[in-house]
């Protein structure tokens, strides 16, 4: 297989990751939109879901400004109109160039680099593509780049590494030595919840904040302004919820922006290689070749990386069951002893705790408990 590398000038359009907020004023940032007065809606299944098709937020006089029809994407509708399928190799080659084009040229030497790893396809693809233009540019084009995985995936994610031939120092895994209950400890702390999302979430862990934000306290990461950030997120949601059920791209962009994960906040300027509009363009060129809803990157990565297919991909299950996906009973006591004692906690006291790592209503609870308690720590009045 031979890999070409771009040497033209390269226009990129990424789908866009940004919402906004309209109450008296509007604003991209939820806590800048919210009044000083603020009535809270009684807890509802229109805004706990991991999609959301409501513009709602927990408060009644804070909305979501809804979804306006982008004309690059109808451009880019257009463009993939009767566009013709090819063989799967072809496929391979023409989607892992759209990933090192993208990441050449978003790639800024001067920051600092972290990058997001898990066992998956998308993380294989995305650091073959670093290693690959880093011995085409140099090092002094790649400068300090970390790999971190902070799921539970450290085996996999390890031996990845180690074959194509990262330094030590050059990658981790995130509280790697904490017991799997407790793993995620750092992302549990009440009076930073809110943090993570740009309004309101029910999923408890932000793989893109978090445990970067701690690992900035720990001098171990720059400061936000310094680094840069790549994620492989993104993939499957193009192939499983656009291509697989032949939906169109404007369909794909409205559906995208009533996702929870698009009001999770990143630690800085953050890349999606896998939203760039091209790659979004070939992935459709190809879909009639996809039987399968979630597997574009695997054929890709089977084909681009061979040396890393006898390395398992852990799937969430693999994670729930070595315990990654599960509080520790301590961690879960004192979590309950930071809602209960909020000004929301008590007002809502029979809330039933779970300390299961997935969308539910608990963790829905705890972050209206500490956006609550930081709005009213900033002069904000809640009836």
């Amino acid at each position: 297989m031979t890999l070409i590398f771009v040497q033209k000038e390269y226009y990129m359009k990424f789908f866009k990751k940004e919402h906004k907020y309209q109450s008296n004023i509007v604003d991209a940032d939820f806590y800048k939109a919210c009044p000083t007065n603020l009535t809270l809606l009684p807890f509802s299944s229109e805004i706990t879901a991991s999609r959301c098709p409501s513009d709602k937020t927990p408060f009644k006089e804070v909305t979501r400004v809804p979804y306006s029809v982008n004309p690059d994407v109808e451009a880019l509708e257009r463009e993939v109109v009767g566009c013709k399928k090819s063989d799967s190799g072809n496929f391979a080659q023409d989607i892992f160039q759209t990933l090192l084009d993208t990441i050449e040229h978003t790639w800024k030497p001067e920051k600092f680099h972290i990058i997001g790893h898990s066992s998956g396809y998308d993380s294989r693809l995305i650091s073959k593509a670093i290693k690959l233009l880093a011995e085409k540019n140099g090092s002094e084009w790649l400068g300090d780049v970390l790999f971190v995985e902070n799921q539970g995936e450290g085996v996999q994610f390890k031996e990845i590494m180690k074959i194509q031939g990262w330094d030590k120092n050059q990658y981790l895994c995130y509280n790697g030595a904490s017991s799997p209950g407790l793993h995620h400890a750092s992302s549990l702390v009440f009076a930073d919840y809110y943090k993570k999302f740009n309004g309101f979430g029910t999923y408890p862990v932000n793989q893109w904040y978090d445990s970067f934000i701690r690992m900035q306290e720990q001098g171990i990461l720059p400061a936000s302004e310094d680094m840069q950030q790549y994620t492989g997120y993104g993939a499957n949601e193009v192939s499983q919820h656009a291509v697989m059920r032949h939906n169109s791209i404007e369909w794909y962009a409205r559906w995208h922006y009533h996702l929870q994960l698009d009001l999770f906040n990143t630690s800085c300027d953050t890349i999606f290689p896998f939203w760039d509009y091209d790659y979004i363009r070939k992935a459709f060129y190809y879909s009639k070749l996809i039987n399968n809803p979630m597997v574009a990157n695997e054929i890709v990565s089977k084909i681009i990386t061979p040396e890393l297919n006898h390395i398992p991909k852990l799937y969430t299950e693999g994670v729930r069951d070595l315990g990654y996906r599960h509080i520790d009973a301590s961690l879960m006591k004192q979590i309950w002893g930071d809602y209960i004692n909020s000004w929301y906690g008590k007002r809502n006291p029979s809330v039933k705790q779970n300390n299961w790592l997935e969308y539910l209503d608990w963790w829905g609870h705890y972050c209206l408990a500490s956006m609550c308690e930081h709005l009213i720590n900033t002069g904000h009045k809640i009836r």
